[in-house]
């Protein structure tokens, strides 16, 4: 049955809200339209936020909770499209919640996760371990990018947000959490999901949690979020209802492509 006609070549996906309330998203080059289930035109020409792109479409993941479908695709910053009314959707990039009970600066300490890319014997020393802003980062090879820029990193377990690069051994941060020392650090992690090292591709809601799988640099990771609270990763002490940060083990490298949660996920 001819419905209506597309803006161009389309990836079509359900939005569910209610028993009596159904949409269809036309995902297409950095695009969004949003039509009824009878083919009527609820929203058109959505671009802002839409960062997808005709070669993407049939490689992106998504899950819907309530009224926010969540886009992945792992060269892309993570995609929310909200439903704000019957007749209204936004699109806008995923934010890792943060904790504003730690801040510097007007920097808040992030909830995301974290994982070791750099080799163990590459430290990074502080020009001073307590909190405060302007502190230098001194690696002890290349190591900074301009991707790294208002990105954390966790040094001796305490976050600290990359505001400046000088070069590929020096950068200039705000300690949020006292280092305890100056170091050099060879204890270091860095956001997990970043410019620099890709998002998730995988996607899914399961037991309550937010998880998203595959980064492009870490393949093999899975990560979820604390349980009801779906922009929180922080680990926390590993309690049962805090966030997850595992990676499938084997003795070859499992690219996550896809989450499906059944009885199981």
């Amino acid at each position: 049955e001819y419905m209506a006609t597309m803006p161009a070549e389309c990836r079509i996906i359900p939005f569910i809200f209610s028993d009596d309330e159904v949409a269809i998203f036309a995902l297409s080059n950095n695009r969004l339209d949003v039509y009824s289930s009878a083919g009527a035109v609820i929203q058109s020409n959505i671009t802002s936020n839409c960062n997808w792109t005709t070669a993407q479409l049939f490689q992106l993941n998504f899950a819907q909770f309530g009224d926010t479908v969540f886009i992945t695709h792992r060269d892309n910053p993570i995609r929310e499209i909200r439903r704000t009314s019957a007749t209204s959707f936004s699109v806008s990039a995923f934010e890792f919640e943060e904790d504003d009970s730690v801040t510097v600066g007007g920097v808040n300490k992030t909830t995301q996760p974290f994982y070791k890319y750099a080799d163990s014997s590459l430290t990074i020393t502080l020009s001073a371990h307590a909190t405060g802003t302007g502190r230098t980062l001194t690696a002890s090879a290349d190591f900074f990018t301009t991707n790294h820029v208002n990105t954390y990193l966790e040094i001796n377990g305490k976050q600290v947000f990359i505001t400046a690069r000088t070069n590929a051994t020096e950068a200039t941060g705000t300690v949020l959490e006292d280092t305890v020392s100056t170091g050099p650090h060879a204890d270091f992690t860095e956001q997990l999901i970043s410019a620099e090292r890709g998002y998730p591709q995988a996607v899914s809601f399961h037991d309550n949690r937010l998880w998203f799988g595959g980064v492009r640099d870490k393949p093999s990771a899975i990560v979820a979020s604390e349980i009801g609270g779906y922009f929180n990763f922080a680990l926390g002490t590993g309690l049962a209802n805090e966030g997850i940060n595992v990676a499938i083990t084997s003795d070859t490298v499992n690219e996550v492509r896809h989450l499906v949660s059944s009885r199981n996920l």
